[in-house]
């Protein structure tokens, strides 16, 4: 089940569900339905639309889809798990989600209280929860605590990981490489990926100023290719 609040999160569909036959639920305008249909055709899952707001008619709407479409994953964004705590685990209680697998949150930091209810309520403290990060540039999640090895440690209201063909790296205010435990810098990725914006339409230039003059590709030893878009 993912829950979204931009046109831009059906990209990442494809990476979370890759290999799975789950059902999801994916929530946004019409106009931003076609390309994660054909990709959640492609492998063979099933796609619940909505076109409400999380507490529209009932508190708990979410969690009656979940129980009476078995949805395997739910993934939504921070503020919409902000709302719908503030209205009590009762809404959520009330209906069967031993459907879930996997809960997924996207679109901000997700802070700790978030997480908890997130976790303990709604996966019932049984369902991984990946605190994903990503921009609509990246085309894609580029970092989240899954995949992984097996019952590899998950640290709430972090992303963790690099998914497969990031190279996260942080740059000081020079265009240089920081290490080190206790750092703090612009979050850029070294090297491209398949997913990656490639230009602006019709503006080019533009795109070249806003993404790689920060951090230009001769900086740090020609290391990092992708800079501004993906400052955090």
């Amino acid at each position: 089940m993912y829950l979204t609040t931009s046109k831009a999160t059906f990209l990442a569909v494809w990476l979370t569900l890759a290999g799975s036959r789950d059902i999801a639920m994916l929530c946004m305008d019409h106009s931003a339905m076609e390309p994660p249909l054909s990709s959640l055709k492609a492998l063979q899952c099933t796609l619940t639309q909505t076109d409400k707001k999380p507490v529209c008619d009932l508190a708990g709407r979410y969690w009656e889809v979940v129980q009476r479409l078995k949805i395997n994953q739910f993934y939504g964004a921070p503020t919409a798990i902000r709302l719908l705590l503030n209205y009590g685990e009762e809404w959520v209680r009330k209906y069967d989600r031993s459907s879930l697998k996997t809960l997924g949150s996207v679109g901000e930091p997700i802070n700790h209280e978030a997480w908890q209810w997130f976790h303990n309520v709604v996966g019932e403290g049984r369902c991984t929860l990946v605190d994903t990060w990503w921009q609509t540039e990246t085309g894609g999640i580029c970092i989240a605590p899954r995949p992984s090895e097996e019952k590899a440690e998950i640290v709430p209201a972090m992303a963790m990981r690099p998914f497969f063909g990031i190279v996260p790296v942080l740059m000081d205010d020079n265009g240089k490489v920081i290490e080190g435990n206790d750092v703090s810098g612009a979050l850029c990725i070294a090297q491209p990926w398949p997913g990656m914006a490639r230009t602006i339409y019709g503006d080019h230039q533009r795109f070249v100023d806003a993404y790689f003059k920060a951090y230009p590709a001769g900086s740090a030893q020609g290391r990092v290719r992708y800079g501004k878009a993906l400052c955090s």
